[in-house]
């Protein structure tokens, strides 16, 4: 079973919070796991904003190394069925990135602390690995 994760996995991740390290080992014994471009950028500008911007190149040196990891480019299917998702949820960029990386990559699970995303994939038919 695939999942897809967003900025707060990755942020979470980076910070050591427990729910995010459980979902990583559990995650490492053989399911895979992707991210896209996308929450890589939004991650990355959210931890410039907080002046811990050199975390990142720690946390795409631990994605690199992680074999069952796929960075997902921003391509053209995804691209579109983003924008799509965007326009029928109302949604932010990175949240159909998310959804749309869920359905094209065939992805059954989202790893997020965002509530909003939470909601929208669970209406998506999609299963949520949240805190607590």
């Amino acid at each position: 079973m695939a999942a897809v994760a967003d900025s707060s996995f990755l942020i979470a991740l980076l910070k050591g919070e427990k729910w995010a390290e459980d979902f990583w080992e559990e995650t490492r014994k053989g399911r895979r796991i992707y991210v896209s471009t996308v929450s890589l950028a939004m991650a990355s500008m959210g931890l410039w904003r907080k002046g811990e911007g050199g975390l990142m190149d720690v946390l795409i040196a631990a994605l690199k190394q992680a074999l069952n990891v796929s960075i997902v480019l921003l391509d053209v299917k995804i691209a579109l069925e983003a924008g799509r998702l965007m326009h029928s949820m109302r949604s932010d960029l990175e949240e159909g990135a998310v959804i749309a990386t869920a359905f094209l990559k065939d992805c059954e699970i989202v790893v997020t602390k965002s509530e909003k995303l939470a909601e929208a994939a669970r209406k998506h038919g999609l299963k949520v690995v949240a805190p607590g």
